[in-house]
């Protein structure tokens, strides 16, 4: 099974513990951060953390199969295997996003996602989220996540399976780095922002 990570910084923790539910949750913005080839979840929460912290954001951070995506000019066992990354990452965001805004598999996929689960698939492990390195199985944090403030970035090949994504409009926006998919279907309007290094 592929793992992944929930990542909440101690910022968004102040005040947000309610034992009896009666304090409602606060929706905060969560970017699902890809790896590179060869890297890791834990590797890149290293170079998020003092971001996540500082402007208040979660992180989901998945898996990769074998350490690499299928972002179809790269890379590692992921493409040799042709996954359905797409899929696993759609259904992996899923899991943490408030039922209210998920997104209709008809409106929210572009028109060459057939062989896209249009629902959660069992690829994944559900995780827990982990605050300031804590595990919360027993202690849930009170906040909520949404479409509109979901994201996504990655770094090469993370990168370009960020871009990838840019094709199903799923995020709300992009922001793939040192790597980009570059036969993109024509699609409405979205925020991408692009970083080379």
């Amino acid at each position: 099974q592929r793992q992944g990570t929930l990542f909440v910084p101690a910022s968004l923790c102040t005040g947000l513990h309610s034992e009896d539910g009666s304090q409602p949750a606060e929706t905060v913005p969560l970017v699902v951060v890809a790896h590179g080839f060869t890297s890791s979840p834990a590797a890149m929460l290293k170079k998020f953390r003092a971001a996540s912290e500082l402007y208040r954001v979660a992180l989901l951070l998945p898996a990769g199969f074998g350490k690499s995506w299928n972002a179809e000019v790269c890379c590692g066992p992921a493409l040799k295997d042709n996954v359905n990354d797409v899929g696993f990452i759609r259904a992996f965001t899923l899991q943490f996003l408030s039922a209210s805004t998920q997104p209709d598999s008809d409106t929210s996929l572009a028109p060459d996602s057939a062989d896209i689960p249009p629902e959660r698939d069992e690829t994944f492990k559900r995780v827990s989220p982990v605050v300031d390195g804590e595990d919360t199985k027993s202690n849930q944090v009170n906040v909520t996540f949404t479409r509109k403030l979901s994201y996504m970035t990655g770094h090469s090949n993370g990168g370009y399976m960020t871009s990838k994504m840019a094709n199903y409009l799923f995020f709300d926006a992009v922001a793939p780095m040192s790597g980009h998919v570059y036969s993109l279907a024509p699609l409405p309007p979205q925020p991408i922002m692009l970083s080379w290094s």
